[in-house]
């Protein structure tokens, strides 16, 4: 409305009044503070916000929220152990709700973790990287080790998985953090709605590349989940091609961890290449039975069948092979 814009252009005006102050005196701190907490009310979605067709004042909110978050961002850069700390202390409350069952609190989780997200661009991973016991650290470590992941609630899902991505160097560096991190993204592209499935298998495949060599410890929790999912003929997992295909790369990455023995990875391999170069068999003996019946098949074959039986698993398997270059090149 006319006051929050009003009130949050005073807001800007007084924050980047402080840029030139260091330190900045205790008084300050906590005037921050205070605002701090007003900006988070004002980042949460309403409860009915229609994320498929947003109204006109709703597709105003969404601006006016950008503004929020850049004045947000103006205070971790004056003031980035007390943002840190505002953070964290909202997150802890927010998880242990979500521990004990709480659903309904998807707005406030949501606007925490986008702060989160948000530091990303103002603090240095590599700091976050030395520590999980003070600071951003400590905050990541908090957020990724929790079962936020799991929340129902796809906005929730969606800025989780954009935290891993940011912060995949964090996770290279705490591979402790790995197993409930990779089973939230495969809960992402198994069972979330469409809303969170195809990011998530773009996001799946970035964090995979980078977190290449730590794969191998993961590979068999990762595999019995994602091989019924790319033999998934019937497509009761639905997925657009596109997502298939950065699953499938997504997959050759792990495949292609040098902390995953050549010998298992072969295993896998077969798991998946040979049903689909199966069903592609079956499709070419459809033509091969006697000449009547080829051109019978070949009359009630449309080019679109073609290329969901043949085309498609192909291109699937060049995308696989992306990921594993050092058992192809062995082969």
């Amino acid at each position: 409305d006319d006051v929050s814009s009003a009130s949050m252009e005073f807001v800007t005006i007084f924050v980047n009044s402080l840029k030139k102050l260091d330190p900045l005196p205790e008084f300050h701190l906590e005037q921050l503070s205070g605002v701090l907490s007003v900006l988070l009310r004002k980042l949460r979605y309403s409860s009915d916000f229609d994320f498929q067709n947003p109204l006109e004042s709703e597709e105003f909110w969404l601006e006016y929220r950008k503004e929020i978050l850049i004045i947000f961002k103006n205070i971790s850069r004056i003031a980035p152990d007390l943002t840190v700390s505002f953070v964290q202390d909202c997150m802890n409350g927010l998880i242990a709700g979500t521990t004990n069952g709480s659903q309904s609190n998807w707005p406030e989780i949501e606007a925490v973790l986008t702060m989160l997200y948000e530091l990303g661009e103002v603090s240095r991973v590599e700091d976050a990287c030395k520590s999980t016991d003070q600071g951003m650290g400590k905050l990541l470590s908090i957020v990724l080790s929790s079962n936020v992941a799991l929340h129902p609630h796809p906005c929730v899902q969606k800025i989780y998985l954009e935290i891993a991505n940011r912060y995949s160097q964090f996770l290279h560096k705490h591979s402790h953090l790995l197993p409930q991190v990779l089973m939230g993204f495969v809960q992402a592209v198994t069972n979330s709605g469409s809303s969170v499935k195809s990011r998530a298998c773009y996001l799946f495949l970035r964090v995979l590349k980078s977190l290449k060599p730590r794969l191998g410890p993961h590979a068999e929790a990762l595999m019995s989940s994602l091989v019924p999912v790319l033999l998934d003929n019937q497509q009761s997992v639905s997925l657009e091609h596109m997502d298939r295909l950065y699953l499938f790369e997504a997959t050759g990455n792990i495949l292609g961890s040098d902390s995953l023995s050549a010998e298992q990875a072969v295993v896998y391999l077969h798991q998946i290449v040979t049903p689909i170069l199966q069903r592609m068999n079956d499709v070419a003996m459809e033509f091969l039975t006697s000449a009547e019946q080829s051109v019978m098949v070949a009359n009630a074959m449309t080019s679109d069948d073609v290329w969901q039986r043949v085309g498609a698993p192909l291109e699937c398997l060049g995308w696989l092979s992306k990921g594993c270059t050092r058992l192809c090149s062995n082969e």
